[in-house]
């Protein structure tokens, strides 16, 4: 650089020069590559960031593998209930997948999937595993799949099969406050073997 006088500053992580004399473009790219060849990352921490993304893709994808669905039940009917009034509701298409009721497994603890994630404490009781949030927010009460179909064929001896159980599968409560919100539905996915036992 015989003709122009540069220097470099560091400014966000980014090189910019002062050029108090014009200075050949050609001069001025010469000068740059050479500036940016000396400040390129070296091999090692190109593979320790390369490692590190691995890590987390491998994480990333345990944390998928190790969930697993438990149910996925479709509202078909929503029940208010509070001190003075009573309202129902039937839920159709859009608005059933929007109230769609999911509890997943992740190592080996239950989630309410569908209502943010919370906790859940699963309870074995006979034909009717229940699904408990230890926020308190809920319960999910089921009738086993198995129980259901055994049960409609004995149906005038059982005392399992009432005209509810007769016509859903599962009833989700939710607590809002004094107020109880239920619905009730069918599975459209249920895998018994992660039921609580």
């Amino acid at each position: 650089m015989t003709r122009g006088h540069a220097r470099g500053a560091w400014v966000n992580g980014s090189v910019f020069f002062q050029v108090k004399r014009e200075v050949g473009m050609q001069n001025m790219r010469s000068y740059h590559s050479q500036i940016n060849a000396d400040v390129r990352p070296s091999k090692k921490i190109k593979k320790e960031k390369e490692m590190k993304a691995a890590l987390l893709v491998l994480s990333i994808s345990w944390l998928i593998f190790a969930q697993e669905t438990v149910l996925i039940g479709i509202p078909e009917k929503k029940v208010t209930v509070d001190a003075f009034d009573s309202k129902y509701e039937e839920i159709k298409n859009d608005k059933a997948i929007a109230y769609r009721c999911v509890i997943t497994k992740i190592n080996g603890d239950y989630y309410w999937t569908s209502r943010e994630n919370v906790p859940l404490a699963g309870v074995s009781n006979g034909s009717f595993p229940t699904f408990c949030a230890v926020n308190g927010s809920g319960i999910i009460k089921i009738l086993k799949p198995e129980d259901r179909k055994d049960a409609i064929i004995l149906k005038g001896k059982s005392s399992l099969i009432t005209e509810t159980e007769d016509k859903y599968e599962y009833v989700e409560i939710i607590l809002h406050g004094l107020k109880t919100v239920m619905y009730y539905g069918k599975f459209s996915k249920i895998n018994s073997e992660l039921l609580p036992k």
